[in-house]
């Protein structure tokens, strides 16, 4: 076994639904500001010829 098994070994160790819950959500907002942004430069890309 490694000495540094977790990315940031002072943090928590054991984390439950509630912190899954928001870590999710995060992710979903994330991959849609990301999408509104790739459609928007798709939007725009034609008008910057």
């Amino acid at each position: 076994m490694r000495d540094y098994p977790y990315v940031n070994p002072e943090g928590r160790r054991g984390i439950g639904a509630d912190e899954i819950d928001a870590s999710v959500g995060l992710l979903w907002r994330v991959w849609a500001a990301l999408l509104g942004l790739a459609l928007l430069i798709a939007a725009l890309a034609p008008a910057m010829r």
